[in-house]
């Protein structure tokens, strides 16, 4: 089976490769995108149909049956993301936005006590698929005058680099919210990108937004102040067996430490 011989890596490559081949707008017919892409029918099914439970594609009509984007770039939009050139891979953000989490989003946010991990990088350990697995973790422990005992939140982000921005940042986010209190898509953008990109970013901004997941543009990591706050996430409740399971199967020996130091003083 395609699953067994697969790393979340190599799901993940594969899943943006689909999503690339697919038009910018309209349906494509499972035939002709798996002749595209060149795979087999078992490694295509199994992409495609990650993919559709995701919420980042949708079937079409058509002699075989079709896909489509969920939302369509417009033919401008296609365009200019040729054009960019990447300066940056997305594993190279991770670690000073990281920094500036610690730093600056910590204390604007009025945590008292916090951890944070680097969830993306985990090798070939299994942690249940790509899109169960933020790229930045954060466990954030309140007290308040009058509310009882410790208050411990999850904040999670998807962080996306502006050459590889679509419809699947939301969609990935989205999935974070099954064990996250709040989660974020955090688009990389230099200042020099964003009016070309403006269209795109508006309309993964209004998708943001109805899922109550929240959108952040940054123009330089490592600079707070270019931090846009786009759309703020809705607070959801996640089941506590989900909560327990992610921090379980996503995170490092020393956040689980900080969340059961926690848990012994509630």
């Amino acid at each position: 089976m395609v699953e067994g011989v697969l790393t979340d890596e190599d799901v993940s490559e594969l899943e943006q490769q689909l999503i690339v081949a697919m038009p910018s707008q309209g349906p494509i017919g499972n035939g002709a995108l798996r002749n595209k892409l060149g795979w087999d029918e078992d490694r295509y099914w199994y992409i495609r149909n990650r993919l559709l439970q995701a919420g980042a594609v949708v079937t079409g009509r058509g002699r075989g049956g079709s896909v489509l984007r969920v939302v369509p770039l417009a033919p401008s939009d296609a365009e200019r993301l040729e054009s960019i050139v990447p300066r940056v891979a997305e594993k190279d953000l991770y670690d000073p936005i990281v920094t500036t989490i610690r730093t600056h989003w910590v204390p604007d946010h009025q945590i008292q006590d916090f951890v944070i991990d680097c969830t993306a990088q985990q090798g070939r350990r299994d942690t249940g698929g790509k899109w169960t697995r933020p790229d930045v973790t954060l466990a954030s422990c309140n007290t308040y005058k009058f509310v009882p005992g410790k208050q411990v939140e999850l904040n999670t982000f998807e962080v996306k680099t502006s050459d590889g921005l679509d419809v699947t940042a939301v969609y990935e986010a989205l999935a974070h919210r099954r064990a996250a209190h709040y989660s974020y898509v955090l688009a990389y953008v230099p200042e020099s990108e964003r009016a070309v990109l403006k269209s795109l970013l508006d309309r993964l901004c209004g998708d943001a937004d109805e899922h109550g997941v929240g959108f952040i543009v940054v123009a330089e990591v490592s600079d707070y102040e270019t931090w846009d706050f786009e759309v703020e996430p809705s607070r959801n409740d996640p089941d506590p067996a989900d909560l327990d399971n992610f921090i379980r199967t996503q995170t490092s020996d020393e956040f689980k430490d900080r969340i059961l130091s926690w848990c012994r003083t509630l």
